[in-house]
């Protein structure tokens, strides 16, 4: 393929994409044209975000290829917080779908010490409890959207020493709103 071929090309792509993010452009316009829709995929304004957490807090959890981590969204401001042992190869690892109960036992252990107690603490529910147990609504993106944050555990001699249960009434949600 000669120079004029590829430029060609890439102009062609580019042409494209412009097409394509203009047609999107319009389709959201209609949409946002009909009652109720107004702010249809718009960004949410801070004290949009705020106003949704004042049930409890709101933790998104997110695990990817390129980086894991929490926000939190509460009543004060909205954080983010760094998960180091919280990453996709080891969700790909704990969730290699096993159904023996060792392999169960060490996803909650390792979802307690990954994520929960971190964010718990964050949070400032843990160490001590909290009474009375305030609700916290989780979200999962990613692969941790499969994962049973409500269970997470960390055992002592392999019987229960400690669960998300103590320290929260955990909810899930699909998003902030």
């Amino acid at each position: 393929m000669g120079i004029n071929q590829r430029l060609q090309a890439q102009q062609a792509a580019i042409y494209r994409k412009n097409k394509v993010a203009g047609d999107l452009d319009d389709t959201l316009t209609q949409i946002r044209r009909q009652t109720g829709f107004e702010n249809f995929l718009r960004a949410e304004s801070e004290a949009d975000l705020l106003s949704a957490a004042q049930e409890g807090p709101i933790v998104a959890l997110n695990v990817t290829e390129l980086r894991s981590g929490a926000i939190l969204v509460m009543k004060a401001g909205v954080r983010s917080i760094s998960l180091p042992h919280l990453s996709h190869a080891s969700m790909v690892r704990h969730c290699r779908g096993s159904d023996g109960n060792e392999v169960k036992r060490e996803l909650l252990q390792w979802l307690w010490k990954a994520a929960v107690q971190p964010v718990l603490q964050e949070l400032g529910f843990y160490p001590q409890e909290v009474n009375p147990l305030p609700r916290t609504w989780w979200i999962g993106v990613g692969l941790i959207a499969k994962a049973p944050i409500h269970a997470a555990v960390k055992f002592k001699y392999r019987h229960v020493q400690l669960t998300t249960l103590h320290y929260c009434i955990p909810s899930y949600t699909s998003t902030i709103r």
